[in-house]
């Protein structure tokens, strides 16, 4: 019982995070639920910027039907625009990033990479030690 009231506490809190993230970060509802009228035009920037770049995208790697006006292929369209919104994703990342920085902010992006590579960089040289510690034993052992 108690674990399952932790695990409740556990899920109620990440979606606190993930709901307050989506407020202050998302280019669409941070409009309305954001910080200043500075963050708020930052957000506003970051979207046109990104409707243009996926709309280009999408002209570019979109073709019709040769032959002129024909029924529209669905199937094609929705990998297309799948493929422009991975490509275009790293944009929005170093546009938030160039914003960050642009208001002497460290980039949050930047941090969770940072932060996750320490934690990688720690396992490894835990992993390495007790490797080391084993050949030790082995080599006392025999």
């Amino acid at each position: 019982e108690a674990r399952a009231e932790a695990s409740d506490h556990a899920a109620t809190s990440l979606l606190r995070r993930i709901g307050a993230a989506v407020a202050s970060d998302h280019t669409i509802l941070a409009l309305a639920t954001g910080g200043g009228a500075g963050r708020r035009a930052e957000l506003v920037q970051i979207f046109f910027n990104m409707l243009a770049l996926q709309a280009m995208l999408e002209c570019v790697l979109f073709s019709q039907a040769p032959g002129g006006a024909g029924p529209v292929r669905l199937v094609p369209l929705v990998l297309t625009a799948l493929f422009v919104a991975g490509v275009s994703a790293p944009a929005l990342a170093a546009f938030k990033i160039a914003f960050a920085l642009a208001r002497d902010e460290r980039p949050p992006a930047l941090e969770r990479l940072f932060h996750g590579l320490r934690r990688l960089a720690a396992l490894g040289d835990a992993a390495d030690a007790a490797g080391q510690g084993q050949a030790q034993g082995g080599g006392a052992a025999a």
